[in-house]
């Protein structure tokens, strides 16, 4: 096992758990490790080799390491910018927060989320699939089945199951995860058709085209990807339950929003407008609930 290390000097104001959503979806996440100081520690796939990525930081300056299980680490496919994108160094935005704006109303510390670039491409792809049509926390606790019970563990985390080990499960193996054949499909095309590394450089527009060309994957999940996984400042996911209703409310007080109310409230912000879900959605400000809730979540919850 070998080693890769890198090290940035660490911007005024940055929060390194801020920059690290994209390394997944972390409730009940058997592939990574919450570290302290809001460091993460993740399992992910380098073609057939295991790898493992560490963030961690202190007042001055940020860390990753880079481990792979079996080949060389110098043979790994990454470059510095990769990393440099994945803790969202080159992160940017140019909004009005000023008092006189409705942004103005997102506290500072959600203000303060930065959309980084994840490189285990097939993995997220999987992990947003099993969202499709259920509840954040049942779409959780298929992952974590599907990872324990196929995946490989190194050092008490495991991984996802690589596409090999995931095209050749049965309907049965992914039923006993609480995956259905619906969702089944698409998982499967993903593990066949889509890279297990994206390096950073590649367009959001082709790694767009890549999932789309995929059964089973729409605009939903590509833009969820997109925007959460790949820091696509601008992806708009249309079809979900929750989100028009949300912007809706928060612009304009209303409970009824649907996805054409919800691009017409985000067109001034375009170029940015996952960036502006991403701070509704953490800014707790949301239409109260008058019954019981539905099986269904936000993938930004």
């Amino acid at each position: 096992m070998a080693k890769l290390r890198w090290s940035f000097p660490k911007p005024e104001g940055y929060r390194l758990s801020s920059a690290l959503r994209c390394f997944g979806l972390p409730a009940n996440d058997p592939t990574q490790l919450r570290l302290p100081r809001g460091g993460r520690r993740k399992l992910f796939w380098l073609g057939e080799n295991l790898a493992r990525i560490t963030a961690g930081c202190n007042d001055h300056c940020i860390v990753v390491e880079l481990e792979t299980r079996e080949e060389p680490v110098q043979a790994v496919s990454l470059q510095q910018s990769d990393i440099e994108r994945l803790i969202a160094l080159e992160d940017r935005y140019n909004l009005d927060i000023s008092s006189g704006s409705v942004l103005h109303r997102v506290p500072a510390r959600a203000r303060q989320i930065r959309l980084g670039r994840s490189f285990w491409f097939q993995e997220v792809v999987i992990q947003t699939i099993l969202h499709q049509r259920v509840s954040g926390t049942e779409a959780a606790r298929s992952w974590s089945r599907l990872c324990r019970r196929f995946g490989e563990s190194w050092d008490g985390l495991v991984s996802c199951p690589s596409a090999r080990t995931l095209l050749s499960l049965s309907s049965a193996d992914f039923a006993s995860c609480g995956i259905e054949r619906k969702r089944e499909i698409p998982i499967r095309e993903a593990a066949a058709r889509l890279p297990a590394l994206l390096p950073t450089h590649i367009p959001w527009e082709e790694a767009g085209e890549k999932m789309l060309a995929c059964r089973g994957i729409g605009g939903w999940t590509e833009q969820y990807v997109r925007g959460h996984f790949l820091g696509d400042p601008d992806a708009v996911p249309l079809g979900d339950y929750d989100l028009p209703k949300i912007v809706g409310y928060f612009f304009e007080g209303r409970r009824d929003g649907n996805d054409d109310d919800m691009l017409r409230l985000l067109e001034p912000y375009r170029g940015q407008r996952f960036r502006i879900l991403y701070w509704i959605a953490f800014s707790g400000i949301r239409p109260p609930r008058r019954g019981a809730r539905l099986p269904h979540g936000s993938l930004l919850d």
